[in-house]
């Protein structure tokens, strides 16, 4: 009983973590991404969109920061 507990932790608790990561700031003038925890994304205000990961990677380049 206790490992379907567990189980169900890591499900619910876990992985909305993991999908979470995958999306990113992108900023549409610089088509630079940022992770949503740097300090140039939390600046962008008017031109920045949240978006997945791989889109961003198509349409600009990481962030020299954050890495993206």
């Amino acid at each position: 009983m206790k490992r379907i507990i567990f189980l169900f932790f890591l499900l619910f608790m876990v992985v909305p973590v993991l999908a979470a990561d995958t999306m990113v700031v992108f900023n549409l003038k610089t088509l630079i991404y940022h992770k949503a925890t740097c300090i140039a994304a939390r600046r962008c205000t008017k031109s920045c969109v949240k978006m997945p990961k791989e889109e961003a990677e198509k349409l600009g380049r990481a962030c020299d920061i954050c890495g993206g």
